[in-house]
């Protein structure tokens, strides 16, 4: 079992606090990801874990065990950096082979796992190979190797493609999914880039300021973010905010502000319509995919004006102009729509994100199933 056990962990150095107080549990096999920008506390963490850092307070267990006092070595952890940390003067083999001969393997089990994971990674023909004369990508793939050839229960990723280049990237975030389903082992990836997270974890955790914001599958921390933070944060176009009134009492009016519309909330939101003060300010925040523009006046439709097209080859982001505000819409590709043009924007209402204007928090944002 390779569960991974978060207990009230935080970290301060000096009078700087890195983190505070975070609760996680990882499942045994998950593909799990921190997110956050830099400074976050997110590395922190993963060092932590690691046992490069202690904590100044909290426990870290694995499979169950209290591993706070563990020396690295014994965790049966592997660590992959975001500068590969290749020795320059070996070959991709002496590379490889290192790990295990300060474990002090014997001949036949260096060279047999060598070849097995040399072979799962594609790199075996380059084997005599030295780093320099390889790309980021072969570079990367060694490190990984590097990792794996001690058969650990937990793989930790400080953002290991963040060194390469956008194409390349893609198709590394694809090989390391593939890899981790052909391994079945514990991963814990630290990034910043929210489509890696996304792309790849089973589930993820948001973090800001040394504080976990929320945790959850991708889709749910996208399309039921627990705060505007986590809502902004998630999402390669930034979600459309505005700025609105509940009518609250048991009514579902919600007035957007500033030339924005009068909506009427779906039966989504009836679990909190009861409990919202009368007149509550409110953050509106709408993902692009949830606004529709039309050419012609339609009920329900705010006029606006169009300010920016986007073209994008499969799809199309126009801006409007509306009120006081500016919103982004994904459209299809071949949508006609020019600069200047007069449209009429409605939301998709069941999928707007309510947050009290006061705290930040959502108004509706319900809690995932147990993992």
């Amino acid at each position: 079992m390779a569960e991974i056990g978060i207990d009230n962990v935080a970290k301060t150095f000096g009078s700087k606090t890195a983190l505070r107080g975070v609760n996680l549990t990882i499942a045994d096999g998950e593909f799990f990801s921190l997110l956050g920008p830099s400074g976050c506390g997110k590395s922190t963490l993963l060092n932590i874990i690691c046992g490069l850092e202690a904590p100044s307070s909290g426990r870290i267990f694995i499979g169950g065990k209290d591993v706070t006092d563990v020396p690295p070595k014994h965790r049966g952890i592997a660590m992959v950096f975001q500068d590969y940390a290749l020795y320059p003067h070996m070959t991709v083999r002496g590379n490889l082979e290192l790990p295990l001969k300060a474990s002090k393997e014997s001949r036949a089990h260096i060279d047999r796992k060598v070849q097995e994971v040399s072979t799962v990674l594609a790199i075996n023909e380059m084997l005599d190979s030295y780093p320099r004369q390889l790309s980021g990508g072969q570079r990367q793939r060694v490190a990984l190797g590097r990792a794996l050839v001690r058969s650990p229960k937990v793989f930790l990723m400080d953002e290991p493609l963040s060194n390469l280049d956008a194409r390349l990237r893609v198709q590394m975030r694809s090989e390391l999914r593939l890899l981790k389903e052909r391994l079945g082992a514990t991963v814990i990836y630290v990034t910043h880039d929210q489509a890696e997270a996304m792309t790849l974890s089973d589930r993820l955790a948001v973090m800001s300021a040394g504080e976990l914001q929320q945790a959850g599958t991708p889709i749910h921390l996208y399309s039921k973010p627990g705060n505007q933070f986590v809502a902004s944060f998630l999402g390669d176009i930034g979600i459309n905010m505005m700025d609105g009134i509940v009518e609250g009492g048991g009514s579902r009016a919600l007035h957007i502000e500033d030339g924005g519309p009068s909506l009427m909330l779906d039966a989504s939101f009836d679990n909190i319509v009861g409990s919202i003060p009368k007149d509550l300010p409110v953050s509106v925040g709408v993902r692009p995919e949830h606004v529709q523009l039309h050419h012609t006046s339609v009920p329900g439709g705010t006029e606006g004006t169009v300010v920016l097209c986007e073209q994008l080859g499969s799809e199309q982001h126009v801006h409007v102009r509306m009120g006081k505000y500016t919103v982004v819409a994904r459209v299809a590709a071949t949508a006609d729509f020019r600069l200047q043009q007069t449209v009429f924007v409605t939301f998709a209402v069941g999928a707007l994100c309510l947050f009290d204007k006061a705290t930040t928090s959502a108004l509706c944002a319900p809690a995932e199933a147990p993992h």
